[in-house]
């Protein structure tokens, strides 16, 4: 049986408000090219079948706002929840 590893949450501003179309992407250790996706109508987005478990950086860049970047653990069987706020340039 293999293992789905995956990152989902939403970003928003400090307003609260969904941010669509920011780019989030995760690298690291066995990853060959990031893996990336947009966020969605309302700030959420998904990253799944990540390579194996361990330590990533999870990053996030929108036109107008600072990027955002943090190192998240990813563990078997277990969808890495990262709600994210992003904050104007």
């Amino acid at each position: 049986m293999s293992s789905s590893l995956s990152i989902e949450g939403k970003v928003i501003d400090l307003n609260n408000e969904a941010l669509p179309g920011a780019l989030v992407f995760v690298d690291g250790e066995g990853i060959k090219t990031p893996i990336s996706t947009v966020t969605g109508s309302d700030g959420h987005f998904e990253l799944r079948d990540l390579p194996p478990p361990g330590q990533y950086l999870l990053s996030v860049t929108m036109e107008g706002f600072m990027d955002w970047k943090k190192p998240v653990v990813v563990s078997p069987d277990r969808t890495f929840i990262a709600n994210i706020t992003m904050y104007p340039e």
